[in-house]
């Protein structure tokens, strides 16, 4: 890459000028390498959590716009918590996106990994015993969705599309830190309300179903 920005870059060239170039150059080598996702701009400014929510919702289905869609809800979480979380790039490319969002789900970084959720407004799953809702996990490295992943969903899908999960009556399974199957909900305020069952509830209940999450892993080479 050193070598085609020597081609172009010219002495008198101004700090803009350079930078524009130097954009110019990558995405150049980007689509030669069959890498169709474009970019941001390199900027010592991050976006505002407003700006990235416009620039996702222009762009879904971009894995560049996911990444700072992530990257500036945690500025933003760390603000309050005084902590510092690095959010790696989403590593899968955009098609893959796509693909998950026709099957109604989501791509999130929880604060320690990248998982897939389920994006519905409510609660898949319901009228489901807990053990009829466990058999539905199948195979294929789906879990129930942790505590952790159903906070940050909830929030990440209001910013999208205005609506906590679950905040219309429904309830989800979930696990919370101690591995344990709870029952969890959003209010309308963003208030989260976890409910936990000292024994396993084979009662089936319309507003009770669960939600599935599935780590992802960057792909072998």
């Amino acid at each position: 890459m050193l070598g085609r920005l020597k081609e172009t870059l010219n002495k008198g060239d101004e700090f803009d000028q350079v930078q524009g170039k130097i954009i110019e150059t990558i995405l150049a080598i980007r689509r030669e390498q069959g890498k169709n996702d474009i970019p941001f701009p390199a900027s010592e400014q991050a976006l505002s959590i407003e700006e990235a929510v416009e620039k996702y919702i222009e762009n879904p289905n971009n894995s560049e716009c996911l990444t700072q869609l992530m990257r500036s809800f945690w500025t933003k979480a760390d603000e309050k918590s005084g902590k510092t979380t690095m959010v790696p790039e989403f590593p899968l490319k955009s098609k893959e996106i796509k693909k998950r969002a026709k099957q109604n789900q989501m791509a999130i970084f929880n604060g320690d990994e990248w998982v897939w959720i389920e994006k519905l407004a409510n609660a898949p799953n319901l009228g489901t015993t807990e053990s009829q809702f466990k058999k539905k996990l199948g195979k294929g490295g789906r879990q129930i969705i942790t505590l952790k992943s159903y906070k940050v969903g909830g929030e990440i899908h209001k910013l999208l599309y205005g609506i906590y999960f679950d905040q219309e009556g429904a309830r989800s399974r979930v696990l919370n830190a101690y591995g344990q199957i709870v029952d969890a909900y959003f209010i309308d305020g963003g208030g989260m309300c976890v409910r936990c069952r000292s024994l396993p509830s084979e009662r089936c209940r319309d507003y009770l179903g669960g939600r599935f999450e599935e780590v992802i892993k960057k792909p072998i080479k």
